[in-house]
């Protein structure tokens, strides 16, 4: 597991703008928002140098986790590890994972590391620009 920072930042913004073109926090809001002080926290996870798999959050909101559809342990190792972080900034923090209702894998992996469901909500945009 490999913190993104500026110096592999470029890795993380082609692999998930092609991936999640239509996600509100692409890496120019993303890049915009942290130099303006925003706080989040991006893990990756390489095979060599090549950026295979990535999540972040922001304080205790999981917000994106990629990785191949079928790797269940990306996807698991990403969520415990992002996870962890919210717990070491508050550790009574209630950590939030937003999950695609069809994402059988994140809900597996988010399950098995204690995750439960919070509630239901459809997200609606006016403007995806």
């Amino acid at each position: 597991m490999t913190r993104i920072d500026d110096s592999n930042f470029a890795a993380f913004a082609e692999l998930h703008d092609k991936a999640h073109s239509d996600m509100y926090w692409t890496s120019t809001r993303l890049k915009k928002n942290i130099e303006n002080g925003g706080r989040w926290d991006i893990f990756g996870i390489f095979d060599g140098k090549t950026l295979k798999s990535y999540g972040f959050l922001r304080s205790w909101e999981i917000y994106c986790v990629h990785a191949d559809s079928n790797d269940i342990e990306a996807h698991t190792a990403l969520i415990s590890a992002m996870t962890k972080q919210a717990f070491e900034i508050d550790p009574d923090v209630d950590v939030l994972f937003m999950i695609d209702v069809k994402d059988y894998v994140q809900l597996g992996a988010a399950l098995h590391l204690g995750f439960r469901r919070a509630g239901h909500y459809i997200s609606y945009s006016a403007n995806t620009k």
